[in-house]
């Protein structure tokens, strides 16, 4: 090869190469916005899952043992619900103007309402005749309480779920289309390197050699 076409072909290959490690980084590029795709299908599904859409149940009345937690299906299981500080049960409390009551679910999971339960004689926390019910009684918390669930909402789940694996799936399959893409990139990128070194040493032998020649 002639130190012209040398050359030529030096320029072509380091065109070539200018052109793969562009292309790379479109690929690189292409997978950084497909990995911030798959975190916000991740935080979309955690979402989905989180506690507001959760709800609390009640072991309930018959036919039904699994239905919505509400002042009715509480006491049908020997629970009252008090408002805090304020001696008076759910059901009757009137807030102040200007102030929204909470629901029955909110304030038992924030403690704005506590369940009560008559009292066992061991009990040594015990309120007697609380909120103008008659005989001893003893706060219960929510959570230790058998016949109260905090379950999702399995409709939503049901879905978010499936939307979850749809999505994350079709990312997965473009994310591997694109690492064959830059294996095969980086393959064609060392070759060409290879080439080009042993391009540039012809190049360089044949400088010498004209050099030489010319000097002779």
């Amino acid at each position: 090869m002639g130190l012209a076409a040398s050359q030529t072909r030096f320029l072509t290959l380091t065109a070539r190469n200018n052109d793969i490690e562009y292309q790379s980084q479109q690929i690189c590029n292409a997978r950084l916005q497909l990995s911030k795709q798959l975190e916000s299908i991740a935080t979309d599904y955690t979402n989905a899952t989180s506690l507001s859409n959760r709800n609390l149940f009640t072991s309930g009345l018959s036919p039904s043992k699994y239905q919505q937690i509400s002042t009715t299906n509480l006491n049908a299981e020997g629970f009252k619900v008090l408002v805090v500080g304020k001696n008076v049960l759910f059901d009757d409390y009137t807030p102040p103007v200007g102030e929204v009551k909470k629901t029955l679910e909110d304030g038992i999971r924030d403690g704005t309402y506590v369940l009560l339960q008559q009292a066992n004689p061991f009990s040594q926390s015990v309120m007697t005749d609380p909120a103008g019910l008659t005989g001893n009684y003893e706060t219960r918390d929510w959570r230790q309480t058998a016949q109260i669930y905090d379950d999702l909402l399995t409709a939503g789940i049901g879905k978010a779920t499936d939307a979850y694996d749809r999505k994350t799936a079709e990312i997965q399959q473009k994310d591997k289309s694109l690492t064959l893409q830059m294996n095969k990139m980086e393959t064609e990128h060392k070759a060409i390197e290879s080439e080009m070194e042993a391009v540039k040493k012809v190049i360089q032998q044949s400088t010498e050699q004209s050099f030489k020649t010319f000097m002779a």
